[in-house]
């Protein structure tokens, strides 16, 4: 009989005593320094959202051209300055990691306003600028965040400066 007790509490300590669980370790790499690197993406299209804030609403596609060097096209609205324009913008971003469209960037901006005939003002107005931020991937998920400053360069000779919010959501091709 106690022989019998003996046993019950040595199981019974076995089963309350807690254990350390056993960690599954992560089977080695198979990877070879030979193989060759996972695609990267080289087209991005993204929606700025950021830009809203200061009435600029923009669609952009991205296509890389090298692993550290995209070229951008940008079509849009700008509601700034009591005007209504549609825009249409082409910029040279360096992926300053050259990873392709990912990490931090830089970018030239190049692009035209036009004003409809419904504003007071119409007429063509060429903007000059640059922005920088840093742009994030998630599978095929593309979050850009960033800013900068463009001069809109007015038909009577005014020389506009306006910030430039980047806060981009889009997907990868």
């Amino acid at each position: 009989m106690n022989a019998m007790l003996r046993l019950l509490a040595l199981v019974s300590f076995l089963l309350l005593v807690p254990w350390p669980a056993r960690a599954d370790a992560p089977a080695p790499s198979q990877a070879l320094r030979s193989d060759p690197e996972p695609p990267r993406p080289t087209i991005a299209l993204t929606a700025d959202a950021g830009a809203v804030i200061f009435g600029d609403y923009a669609v952009r596609l991205d296509v890389l051209l090298a692993p550290a060097l995209s070229l951008g096209v940008s079509a849009g609205a700008s509601h700034r300055a009591a005007t209504d324009d549609a825009l249409l913008e082409i910029d040279a971003t360096l992926w300053c990691l050259g990873q392709g469209l990912e990490g931090a960037f830089v970018s030239a901006v190049v692009g035209l306003a036009w004003a409809g005939p419904w504003t007071q003002e119409p007429g063509i107005t060429p903007r000059l600028g640059g922005q920088a931020g840093w742009q994030f991937l998630w599978e095929s998920l593309a979050i850009s965040l960033g800013g900068g400053a463009h001069a809109a360069f007015r038909g009577d000779g005014a020389i506009l400066p306006e910030v430039r919010v980047r806060a981009a959501l889009g997907v990868l091709f």
